[in-house]
């Protein structure tokens, strides 16, 4: 008769589910490092517009600037405030991307554990062969 071999670190179902895992998990960590970046970056513009607000309010104050220079410098600080909003719809959709990918953790998780309890009965399965060999 030929000998039932069953080893646990050899079973490619559970090495291609830890394979799979261990990828979603890199991915997760990916976009979550890409909205730590977006969000870096939102405060960043935030700084940067209070910072030429109120340049332009004190140039305003010393009587710098002309009618014409406060026009533009308002309507340069609604373009920022503009941007500023469409990285935040751009971090909304970021924090979708996460979602997803946390799913998808989640799916290699049960991928897994589904994987490792088919090699435990397996394994149980070629003890009780042994023992009915013998």
């Amino acid at each position: 008769m030929s000998a039932l071999y069953i080893d646990a670190d050899a079973c490619p179902v559970k090495e291609e589910a830890e394979r799979v895992l261990a990828q979603a998990m890199r991915a997760l960590q990916e976009e979550q490092a890409r909205l730590e970046e977006m969000q870096a970056e939102l405060e960043r513009m935030i700084a940067s517009r209070k910072a030429k607000a109120k340049e332009y309010a004190e140039k305003q104050m010393r009587g710098e600037m002309s009618a014409q220079s406060m026009i533009s410098a308002q309507s340069y600080l609604e373009r920022l405030k503009e941007q500023e909003q469409a990285q935040e719809r751009t971090i909304e959709g970021q924090h979708r991307v996460i979602e997803q990918r946390e799913n998808e953790v989640g799916r290699a998780r049960q991928g897994l554990a589904e994987a490792t309890q088919e090699l435990k009965a397996l394994e149980k399965h070629k003890e009780k062969w042994e023992k009915e060999q013998k």
